[in-house]
């Protein structure tokens, strides 16, 4: 026989050089019944064995459409009682000789459309529109190559889908378009260097599609057709544009129905905005109602910086970021009343990730100096100023040697603060909104680590999803076992707020504590360290461990009886890999007369008779770990003050959830 099939592997082979077809409702028990709109998979081995689907043929396959290879192309032709006609469409395949390929053949209403899927992703379509009445209604594989093969098939209903460009994550990565499927599915490849390679790439979001700008190009990626094309103006030319889909233009936004482009080589400081409605309209000498626009010239609108970030903060505000100020446009130019604002000349943006809205109205932003937030159109105020100076800040002639990236997680009430330098380790800060509050001088900020480096974020699906230096797509999960990236165990630590009881130059004493664990958590490491200062606290070189206590899920009153001039508390997870949930943490203090000051020395090692150590009058110490960075805030004299910190931190294999903060060990 022509065909033998593989009853083991499903392999189909083909034996001799003549045309021959093969009928899967004949080879199988019950068949492979094909719908009405359907799509056929077919992965292929190679493309010199002109493997063919047949659709809408007849039952001996000599009448119906072939779509498939032949020769160097990917054909769609029609045969009529064995004879074959000429190509109804063709394209170069461009495959390699030994290349494995996917061959899809799509039915829909009169199009059959016909995509060769290579190894890379990429897809090279032919598609042809019929309205011919001859239906039949049998299907199935044609080759004339002898040991032509077919790996395996697959056939799906096509039906009716509503995908809008929020349910679909875009990635874009060594200068390739990568997106995801509208109900979460693992990413494919939609375009081959849309962008080059080395490129930050900056997207806007408008009528179901994506307008990229990145390195000198500017394309349209519509995430429901899985296609990628040239940024092409029906009216004007796109700003800093020399040819057909390109830009200098590093910034995009949508606002107000329009698309906004900044960060222009040779016209920084100024912001251009497409038509109303229509991101392909840019001439702006035309005199209707809502053209394209050039803001940063006349009319008291001059930003006098250059752009480097975008972000809407309300409907009717968008917020500029500059290098040294931060601006607002108020209003669009349309209305006739816009007008562009200085909030600050004083401080700047980091970079175009630097910016994010955090609630309705309230942006938060980082400068060089720090962590800020805009609350509709005012002034900057800085939350880390008072609470936090290392980690946070970086020498403003130093920002091109940083990435910058801000992210809230809605679902955890936080906000991501991710510092990447060019050479070293990335710092990845947490600040907690439900401790801090975005207030000045309320801490809430939380250092964890990971086994990445943030370069970019968003919120997709609810939420945040980071790229990566090394190329990975990362997203926080709830699972101890998580099967997308890495099998590294990951210790969990958290923070809590500061012990410092008032006055300061008298000693605080922390007497008990009582933990609140959820009812899953395994056992947790409590530490106490004390600080001659606050700062000194929580830094590695300047403290010393007080005491180390396990705490269990079951609620109990731990006996600390520790004192110095300032005390931090670590929770940390007591097996690695394991995961905790911590819930809260009652604490009883009191101000104790000053005796631990000065002179303190470092920890006795275990076994040590008892005694103080010279020139030291420290309480008793046992050896251990010492980590860096702050988890700040105060609490209030007397009483049982609550310490802050709240959420779960896991350990597991890979990358793991924390509501409240992990901290560098």
């Amino acid at each position: 026989m022509a065909w033998t099939r593989n009853t083991t592997s499903g392999v189909l082979t083909h034996a001799g050089t003549d045309r021959d077809f093969w009928d899967p409702n004949a080879d199988f028990a019950g068949g492979l019944s094909l719908p009405a709109s359907a799509e056929i998979q077919v992965q292929c081995s190679a493309a010199s064995h002109n493997i063919k689907v047949l659709v809408r043929g007849s039952p001996d396959g000599r009448t119906g459409y072939e779509c498939g290879i032949e020769g160097t192309d990917v054909v769609i032709r029609k045969i009529t009682m064995g004879v074959v006609g000429s190509n109804l469409d063709s394209a170069a395949h461009g495959l390699a000789a030994a290349e494995t390929f996917t061959l899809k053949v799509r039915l829909t209403a009169e199009t059959i459309a016909v995509n060769v899927v290579k190894t890379s992703g990429a897809e090279v379509p032919v598609d042809y529109a019929t309205t011919d009445l001859n239906r039949y209604n049998s299907w199935g594989f044609i080759c004339n190559v002898n040991n032509g093969l077919i790996l395996a098939a697959t056939v799906a209903e096509v039906g009716l889908s509503s995908v809008t460009v929020e349910d679909v994550l875009i990635q874009v990565a060594g200068g390739d378009v990568w997106a995801s499927g509208a109900d979460g599915t693992r990413t494919q490849l939609i375009g081959s260097r849309a962008f080059p390679s080395t490129a930050q790439v900056s997207l806007a979001v408008m009528d179901g599609k994506a307008y990229g700008v990145g390195g000198g190009k500017a394309v349209v990626i519509d995430p429901a057709a899985k296609t990628v094309t040239a940024w092409v103006p029906t009216s004007g030319t796109l700003p800093g544009g020399v040819g057909t889909g390109t830009t200098t233009a590093s910034i995009a936004c949508q606002y107000r129905g329009r698309v906004w482009l900044a960060g222009i080589e040779g016209e920084a400081n100024i912001l251009y905005g497409s038509a109303i409605g229509d991101p392909l309209v840019w001439d702006t000498g035309e005199i209707a109602e809502g053209r394209a626009v050039a803001i940063g010239v006349g009319r008291n609108q001059q930003v006098g910086d250059a752009i480097i970030a975008l972000a809407v903060a309300v409907n009717n505000t968008m917020v500029i970021g500059c290098r040294n100020s931060v601006y607002a446009l108020l209003g669009d130019p349309a209305d006739g009343g816009a007008e562009v604002v200085p909030l600050t000349t004083s401080v700047g943006v980091s970079g175009p990730n630097a910016i994010t809205i955090i609630a309705e109205g309230v942006t938060a932003l980082h400068s060089p100096e720090g962590l800020f937030t805009i609350n509709s159109a005012s002034a900057p105020t800085s939350i880390s100023r008072d609470v936090l100076a290392g980690l946070i800040q970086f020498p403003r002639e130093n920002r091109e040697d940083y990435t910058v990236t801000l992210v809230r997680d809605p679902s955890r009430h936080g906000l991501h603060v991710c510092i990447t330098p060019d050479t070293g380790t990335a710092t990845h800060l947490y600040y907690d909104e439900r401790i801090g509050q975005y207030q000045p001088g309320s801490g809430g900020f939380f250092p964890e680590q990971y086994n990445f480096s943030p370069t970019c974020a968003t919120v997709w699906r609810g939420r945040p999803v980071f790229g990566t230096t090394n190329g990975y797509i990362v997203q926080f999960n709830d699972s101890d076992t998580p099967s997308d990236y890495g099998s590294t165990a990951i210790d969990g630590y958290l923070t809590l707020s500061l012990v410092d009881e008032e006055p300061f130059n008298n000693d605080t004493i922390l007497e008990s504590v009582i933990p609140v664990l959820g009812s899953s958590s395994g056992n947790v490491t409590m530490t106490v360290y004390g600080g001659k200062t606050p700062e000194a606290a929580y830094d590695s070189s300047e403290r010393w461990q007080l005491g180390t206590y396990t705490l269990t899920s079951v609620p109990n009153r731990a006996l600390v009886r520790q004192r110095g001039p300032a005390l931090a508390v670590r929770l940390r997870n007591n097996t690695a890999g394991n995961s905790f949930v911590f819930e809260g943490l009652d604490a009883t203090t009191y101000v104790g007369r000053s005796i631990s000051r000065a002179g303190w020395k470092a920890a006795l090692a275990v076994g040590t008779p008892c005694g103080v150590p010279a020139g030291s009058s420290a309480a008793g110490n046992s050896g251990g770990s010492a980590i860096s960075g702050p988890g700040l805030g105060s609490l209030p004299a007397g009483g049982s003050p609550v310490l802050g910190g709240s959420g779960v931190a896991s350990g597991g294999s890979g990358i793991e959830e924390n509501l409240g903060g992990l901290t560098l060990d």
